[in-house]
């Protein structure tokens, strides 16, 4: 199975023209293809693609920017002839219109089974398909994460319904069982284990993975969304989920007995596709928009003063950088907002050299995230705040980043670096109790005292930080963040040095050490 592919066909971060990388889709149909050539007569092969395919690289900029269209993934995952596909929450970031128009090619089962119409039928697709082969019968189910309309514009979803992944399963796979000799649950979601009161998603059901693996009759459960790479058992279910960008196929086996149906040993396996060639029927599919992406991102857009390249992004998130001042520069003055918050959203992000070009743009900032303003109180404030610092941890006396089972416990994408206020963490201070300074104009902040905060539509509508909410939305900027970023640029040519830019003071320290 693949997931959060995120446009990624060919083998390149797009760092430069000839970037290569393992990753990406071509590379991962050879791998695929291989499996299934290689099958014996005993053995089933069931290919799933679990979603965050149409989104998060220049390439798929360029076809929705340039094309107006991002159907050609879509062609290239029908020439993998998968047995389903799911749709993941980034799906829905160009719009609606978009979306439909690309699906309108699709020749595989898509699976939304708690995905809803006004009438609560699944609005794509269908809730589930049954693959019968060699004389096995296996019923797939699809769902997606509940918390899409927490990360997306209303628009976007407008009349859909998300339900909980874990009360959509339960209906179903009782039904499932009594149809199917194996009940395969298909997830864009994750593990909500790693999930706490500081954790990096709401506790509320954003990932339900855990909860999904209880329930009887699950044979074998897809995860995704988190980008982690896992390949395990949890409550005894074999589960998977294979990273990003393609870099890695994930495979479960289960080994049926011939005429009871039942599973006599499984097993998850992440099958990296570093040492494959891509695929020539893919590649040649793509290859005319590749080479079209390609020439589009070396177009230059302005001239900066030297500084803003970043060569440690978690150092920058530890000390902050000219170029994360840069970034909440934008967000001001586009929005007017007191105080700004952004995220160094990996560790992939570079800065700007002196010459800034397309590629430098998507690169650092690949979603087409909109600005958001919300009215917040101090309190709101010293909340998402507190909820940052726990992203610190202490390890072998130095300030790190606290590990989960499976990466970070916090994602990078959900650790903002704000501008506006000046502002001391102490991680050798518990968890909650860490902000030690909070200022605004040189004056502590107050509880009650209100703010204009600009962020990302994805931190606006709840994204991670359960302290904001849709209400508190003032306004919404009709353009995109890298749109932003290049008219910024543009205005500014020549003229923008680190000094020129408005700081504050920001630490991370840890005191009595």
């Amino acid at each position: 199975m693949t997931s959060d592919i995120h446009g990624h066909v060919f083998p390149t971060l797009y760092c430069t023209k000839h970037d290569q990388k393992s990753l990406g889709l071509a590379k991962a149909a050879s791998l695929i293809k291989r499996i299934h050539k290689q099958a014996t007569k005993d053995t089933i092969v069931i290919t799933i693609e679990n979603g965050d395919l149409l989104q998060g690289s220049p390439l798929t900029s360029y076809l929705e920017k340039c094309e107006k269209s991002v159907a050609p993934l879509i062609e290239a995952v029908n020439l993998l002839h998968y047995d389903a596909g799911v749709l993941g929450n980034h799906e829905f970031d160009y719009g609606r219109f978009s979306l439909e128009k690309a699906l309108q090619v699709r020749k595989y089962p898509l699976l939304c089974a708690n995905i809803l119409d006004e009438e609560g039928q699944p609005y794509f697709g269908r809730a589930y398909t049954i693959v019968e082969k060699k004389g096995v019968k296996i019923a797939i189910l699809g769902l997606t994460t509940q918390f899409v309309p927490h990360w997306e514009p209303a628009q976007n979803i407008t009349g859909l319904h998300f339900e909980s992944a874990v009360a959509t399963a339960k209906k179903y796979v009782p039904f499932l069982q009594k149809q199917a000799d194996l009940v395969l649950v298909s997830y864009h979601g994750g593990y909500g284990e790693l999930v706490t009161e500081v954790a990096g998603e709401p506790i509320d059901g954003a990932d339900e993975a855990f909860a999904l693996s209880k329930i009887p009759g699950v044979a074998a459960l897809i995860t995704g969304h988190q980008h982690r790479r896992i390949a395990t058992h949890v409550n005894g279910v074999p589960t998977i989920q294979p990273g990003q960008n393609g870099e890695y196929v994930g495979m479960i086996e289960l080994e049926v007995a011939c005429k009871s149906k039942t599973i006599q040993q499984s097993h998850a396996t992440l099958l990296p596709v570093a040492h494959e060639q891509p695929d020539k029927e893919i590649s040649a599919l793509l290859e005319c928009f590749e080479q079209r992406t390609q020439k589009w991102l070396v177009q230059p857009l302005a001239r900066l003063g030297a500084g803003f390249q970043l060569k440690n992004p978690a150092q920058a998130r530890l000390e902050g950088h000219p170029f994360v001042d840069l970034l909440n520069q934008v967000q001001l003055e586009a929005t007017g907002a007191e105080i700004s918050a952004v995220a160094l959203y990996s560790d992939a992000v570079t800065g700007f050299s002196e010459q800034v070009t397309i590629r430098d743009v998507k690169r650092n900032y690949p979603f087409e995230n909109k600005l958001a303003v919300l009215q917040i109180t101090g309190a709101q404030l010293r909340a998402a705040l507190e909820q940052n610092a726990a992203y610190w941890d202490i390890q072998a006396g130095k300030i790190g980043v606290r590990q989960g089972a499976y990466g970070p416990l916090i994602p990078h994408y959900n650790y903002d670096l704000y501008a506006g206020i000046d502002y001391v963490i102490d991680v050798a201070q518990p968890v909650g109790e860490r902000l030690i300074k909070l200022k605004y104009q040189g004056k502590p902040v107050q509880a009650t005292q209100q703010f204009r905060l600009v962020v990302s539509q994805y931190r606006a509508l709840g994204g991670a930080f359960r302290m904001y909410t849709p209400k508190q939305i003032v306004f919404v900027c009709t353009r995109s963040m890298p749109e932003m970023i290049t008219d910024y640029l543009q205005k500014n040519e020549g003229l923008l040095t680190p000094r020129k830019i408005k700081h504050n003071i920001y630490q991370v320290i840890m005191t009595g050490r």
